[in-house]
């Protein structure tokens, strides 16, 4: 298992992932990626905020930056 890192990175705010979570592949890190950045997202449409601009960066353990999804 490899832990990964979830940060937040847009014009509002840079939100690092402190946590991370510990996932079976990279196949996995990018899924967890992509609920993520659904449930981002779905809390902006709910509370009525224009949408973010900016990424999600998932970090391996190493800190290596393996995947980035535009907001």
């Amino acid at each position: 298992m490899n832990r990964y890192f979830f940060h937040v990175v847009s014009d509002d705010i840079t939100a690092p992932d402190l946590v991370g979570v510990e996932l079976r592949s990279f196949a996995a890190a990018r899924d967890h990626a992509e609920t993520k950045l659904r449930e981002l997202w779905a809390q902006r449409v709910l509370a009525g905020k224009p949408p973010l601009t900016g990424w999600l960066e998932v970090v391996d353990q190493e800190e290596r930056a393996v995947l980035r999804l535009q907001l």
